[in-house]
């Protein structure tokens, strides 16, 4: 993956998996975990996201259930 990066540079990454909500920039690039859509194991509630692309424009709307 790292190699396709140098490539192809991303300028937003969506990912998950650690189930912790999360909108950061590191060395340009915004990196986005839309949190937990179950049970949060880790206090708080549920959340998601509404994500709206325009170009390199992004428009990202956190939701809790």
């Amino acid at each position: 993956m790292v190699v396709h990066f140098r490539v192809h540079r991303p300028h937003l990454i969506v990912c998950g998996h650690s189930h912790v909500y999360s909108d950061e920039t590191v060395g340009g690039v915004r990196i986005l975990n839309p949190g937990t859509a179950g049970m949060n194991w880790f206090g708080g509630r549920p959340t998601g996201v509404l994500l709206s692309v325009n170009g390199r424009v992004y428009d990202i709307e956190k939701v809790e259930f």
